[in-house]
């Protein structure tokens, strides 16, 4: 029976930190089945679901704090259970430039959350525009739909929502999804 165990590490950016992390990890006899890492300033995040036998969840749990504070990191774990897939009829993505103001993201999570959509990622980062000197958020969602949803509505309150808050940009692709 396989276990599962999610891991999030935060340290200094540096060469080599990465393999450190998978390599114990893979000594501990887990296998890392996702990830993520992302760079914010000169730190790095990483966050790994980990799979593997009640003995080598075990050693890593043992194992990793003492790990961490060698590699100079803060770690996080939890233990979860696998995955449920659940079935989609829809995958949407939707993008957005907005001139960046504190807070402006929730409108965003909140009309999802309203749309009963699963935020699966997101992405965002801020850029200068030159010459204004204006900030500006870019911001990319992935989200499931569930069956039944309508699509059109919702396509059309995120045009809304849109043009409410100033969009400069904005994008909202919807995939159909083959029953699964």
């Amino acid at each position: 029976m396989s276990h599962y165990l999610v891991v999030s590490a935060i340290g200094k950016n540096r060469s080599s930190i990465v393999h450190q992390i998978a390599s114990h990890v893979a000594e501990c006899g887990c296998n890392i089945i996702d990830s993520r890492l992302a760079i914010f300033g000169q730190e790095f995040t990483l966050m790994m679901l980990l799979s593997g036998n009640w003995n080598s969840m075990a050693q890593v749990e043992a194992t990793l704090p003492l790990k961490s504070q060698e590699l100079d990191l803060v770690s996080v774990m939890k233990r979860t259970s696998e995955q449920e897939l659940r079935s989609y009829s829809y995958s949407v993505d939707a993008n957005i430039e907005i001139q960046d103001t504190p807070g402006i993201l929730k409108h965003f999570t909140q009309f999802f959350t309203d749309i009963q959509a699963e935020l699966h990622s997101l992405q965002s980062e801020i850029y200068v525009e030159e010459p204004s000197k204006t900030e500006i958020l870019h911001a990319r969602f992935q989200l499931s739909l569930p069956k039944g949803s309508d699509i059109e509505a919702a396509h059309q309150q995120y045009l809304d929502l849109c043009n409410t808050l100033g969009t400069l940009n904005h994008q909202f692709q919807v995939h159909t999804l083959a029953d699964q």
